[in-house]
């Protein structure tokens, strides 16, 4: 008999059912949701509650059947495993995603919401190959999770009913410009290691210092522009990560220095003095149009490296022309 009830917990509509009453399912009731980029979740459901009778039973039953979870809460049938990780967890109210379909929580990365992370560190959201969904918590491999419409539980990652499978997809909130952050600078700032900020089309009037681990790409240098005035445009120090998708202008437009090992590909670096500085640098630098910079003989030019800075040009793989003092000064 538990075999059975468990077998009917691992599946949503069934739990539905089973656990809903005999006349429940004619008062659920859909209702819209949205993502963090205002896409509506499908699938949706305001649900009622079961009977105190199952609440206590379904708490019993993982407190007896897995001593080593923790339970966060009552089991409770207004809210799934994805409902509580994409939608409650963040503030919203209780509701139970994915009735009677499988991918409905597929829209929260499918709009660029959030950023698929390569491993559980950073992911702040995990989606299991058996149809579950967790957070992650501040220690590794435990996560919180609601078993359908069991509880709320607290359980290594690997220790929860056998049908949700396996953690085989990691996700955190996405840090894109302007959608996510209205400044490039902020983007960054925010991102962690292994996201990648993408900018939309735009001028953007700021001064951009680069984040190791974390890349930089916009919508194109034909469209999307970092200029500042007053100083260098784009910095990496000490830095290794790609920038890519941009026309740049500055006093400097890209200074790369203290070590970095920046990949910088695809860009316009024009009307700055110096439109790309290397020091104490190897970065790789292909596939960029590097003109119009400087203003004279010896004043200023397309490139400049220092000392200690062996960059990696592909030949002919940049377009370095009609600049004022220099083509390439080292």
């Amino acid at each position: 008999m538990d075999l059975d009830i468990l077998k009917k917990a691992c599946y949503v509509s069934v739990v539905c059912l089973v656990l809903g009453g005999g006349n429940a399912l004619l008062a659920d009731s859909p209702t819209t949701i949205y993502t963090p980029r205002g896409s509506v979740v499908p699938d949706t459901w305001i649900l009622d509650e079961m009977s105190a009778e199952d609440i206590a039973y379904w708490n019993w039953y993982v407190e007896e059947y897995y001593p080593n979870a923790t339970r966060l809460s009552d089991a409770s049938r207004t809210y799934n495993c994805h409902g509580y990780a994409w939608h409650v967890s963040e503030g919203g109210n209780k509701v139970w995603i994915g009735y009677s379909t499988t991918t409905a929580e597929d829209i929260y990365w499918n709009d660029g919401s959030y950023d698929e992370m390569p491993s559980e560190t950073n992911a702040t959201k995990v989606s299991y190959s058996g149809n579950h969904s967790a957070i992650t918590t501040s220690q590794s491999a435990i996560y919180i999770s609601k078993w359908g419409a069991l509880p709320l539980m607290r359980h290594h990652k690997n220790y929860c009913p056998g049908c949700y499978g396996s953690p085989s997809k990691y996700y955190r909130r996405s840090v894109d410009v302007p959608e996510d952050y209205s400044t490039i600078q902020a983007a960054i700032n925010a991102a962690v290691s292994g996201q990648t900020v993408h900018v939309a089309p735009g001028t953007y009037n700021e001064q951009v210092s680069m984040k190791s681990g974390v890349d930089l790409i916009g919508a194109g240098s034909g469209s999307t522009t970092i200029q500042y005035s007053g100083g260098t445009a784009v910095t990496f120090n000490n830095v290794n990560a790609r920038l890519s998708g941009f026309t740049l202008t500055g006093f400097v437009g890209v200074s790369i220095q203290n070590g970095s090992s920046a990949e910088v590909d695809h860009n316009t670096v024009t009307d700055s003095y110096v439109g790309i500085d290397v020091e104490g640098s190897n970065p790789t630098i292909h596939h960029n149009t590097i003109s119009e910079n400087g203003s004279g003989e010896y004043n200023g030019g397309g490139m400049y490296t220092g000392s200690s800075s062996h960059p990696v040009m592909y030949n002919g793989h940049n377009n370095i022309q009609d600049n004022g003092g220099y083509g390439i000064a080292c």
